[in-house]
């Protein structure tokens, strides 16, 4: 963080008092990740769509779901093509019978796909397609609730259940306030499940592109942390914008109220 932008954001009076920087309190983003699966039932990782940054650090960590302990990888693929996509893993047929919605479609997205092709069977987390098939939009469903219903038919079943879900990461906050405005607001994934499976323990974590988010002050202030740096959100940061929220319809909120972390990419 540059000693110009901590001065701007001590103007803003967006630390309340708190110090102007906590450099023992960011953590290398592999094992912050790893920690909250250990730790939870279910992780939500949202991300910019077809960002090679980021889907190069998700391959990276497939290998290591699990041992610890992962039994589910649920993916923005819509649910139709469960079966081409457990062909494709099984080896009965080939990667183009997956067929990707055009928000995701890009050869990283490809790539982690056959880095799970690559993985033995007994290494890799059972993986599902979650999303709300195309040839479903004309009839009004929300995506958000159908993806909620596939995560909840994945946990109900067994109290061993470890889950991993990579969505885009406008699907991934705790909690949607929407505008007064917005008049067919719907509940975000993860209220729907903690209303459904009240016990279930949920972190969810943003990932965040620094040079795309020009409206992110953890872009500002942590943007040349290198090669990546992961964050546990507190109070600290109430004030504080989260980029990939600025084009939604939402109240202001406290970004430790939306995500549990960041990892600033």
């Amino acid at each position: 963080m540059t000693k110009a932008w901590m001065a701007t954001l001590a103007c803003m009076g967006v630390f309340y008092g708190a110090s102007l920087a906590w450099p023992d309190e960011t953590r290398e983003p592999r094992p912050f990740v790893l920690g909250k699966l250990e730790g939870n039932d279910l992780v939500f990782m949202g991300t910019t769509h077809r960002q090679p940054v980021i889907l190069s650090f998700l391959e990276a960590l497939l290998p290591s779901l699990r041992d610890h302990g992962v039994t589910h990888l649920a993916l923005e693929i819509a649910s139709d093509q469960q079966a081409n996509l457990d062909g494709y893993l099984n080896g009965d047929n080939r990667l183009a019978a997956v067929k990707l919605h055009a928000a995701i479609e890009c050869p990283g997205y490809r790539n982690l796909l056959k880095r799970l092709h690559s993985l033995p069977a007994g290494s890799r987390p059972v993986v599902k397609a979650i999303d709300l098939p195309p040839a479903l939009y004309r009839l009004d469903l929300n995506r958000d609730q159908w993806m909620a219903s596939r995560l909840i038919d994945i946990l109900r079943p067994a109290d061993n259940t470890k889950v991993l879900v990579v969505l885009g990461s406008t699907h991934i906050l705790r909690t949607l306030p929407w505008q007064t405005r917005v008049a067919a607001g719907h509940p975000s994934i993860r209220a729907t499940l903690q209303q459904n499976l009240p016990r279930l323990k949920i972190a969810s974590i943003m990932n965040i592109v620094g040079s795309l988010e020009k409206e992110c002050d953890f872009a500002r202030a942590y943007g040349d942390g290198g090669a990546g740096m992961a964050l546990d959100l507190d109070h600290r940061f109430g004030g504080w914008k989260l980029g990939p929220v600025q084009c939604m319809a939402l109240k202001p909120m406290p970004a430790h109220e939306l995500v549990e972390g960041i990892i600033l990419h």
